[in-house]
């Protein structure tokens, strides 16, 4: 692998076709001076790649964090699995997209939760940062659990990362619809960008899942004190 943006075409090629193909229609739409479709597909591998580049760099930073914590066993499974992550990273066409990382680099779901208690640790502690790191290593190796993405939106959210905290959001709305959490400080998230179109949006799917909530009385309370702080 020469750099991130062979994993990048090998994992995410159709979505990268497309939204250039989408690109260039919008430029003929403007009338505008219109790129080829591989001129904004290497636009747009470029700046995946920058992101790519920042997530792997706060995987290894949370990495560090996690190993310094954990229990001697858990330590070693961690460590072993991040070996076998090299490796995945050096033959990336061996990653099976249809199986969770953690499953693939033998890491179990008692690690994955001793990790995810960390960051909480941190986050509760102030420690921003550095719970950012390590629940962006959880939510990798296990993505489909509403409560990590949640608390890695918080961290974005405190650092002012209001575009990266609505995609943890959106995430976390994704993995449990039914949780009004994630539509809740998607609102909080949306009012800082000033982006009231979102706000009423999410505003009502909000009001919807309240409706059904098992803590109905509580969130709609909490729902009024919103709508009053952004209005």
């Amino acid at each position: 692998m020469d750099k991130p943006s062979d994993i990048i075409n090998i994992l995410f090629s159709d979505l990268i076709d497309e939204m250039a193909k989408e690109l260039v229609e919008r430029e003929k739409v403007k009338g505008s001076e219109v790129s080829s479709i591989d001129q904004k597909r290497e636009v747009l591998i470029s700046q995946i790649e920058g992101s790519f580049e920042q997530k792997i760099g706060l995987l290894w930073k949370g990495m560090t964090i996690a190993v310094a914590s954990l229990d001697d066993l858990n330590k070693k499974e961690l460590i072993e699995g991040a070996d076998r992550m090299v490796e995945l990273l050096k033959k990336i066409e061996s990653i099976d997209i249809q199986n969770t990382m953690h499953e693939q680099l033998g890491i179990s779901e008692k690690t994955i939760n001793a990790i995810y208690r960390i960051g909480y640790q941190l986050y509760s502690e102030g420690s921003i940062l550095e719970a950012r790191a390590v629940l962006s290593l959880v939510t990798f190796l296990y993505p489909a659990l509403n409560d990590f993405w949640f608390l890695l939106g918080l961290c974005e959210h405190r650092l002012g990362n209001y575009e990266e905290a609505l995609l943890s959001y959106g995430m976390c709305i994704g993995c449990a619809p039914e949780d009004p959490r994630g539509y809740f400080w998607t609102v909080k998230a949306a009012y800082h960008m000033k982006n009231e179109a979102l706000m009423g949006e999410v505003l009502e799917m909000l009001r919807m899942v309240i409706e059904h909530s098992d803590q109905e009385q509580k969130w709609a309370e909490r729902y009024v004190a919103l709508k009053k702080e952004v209005s």
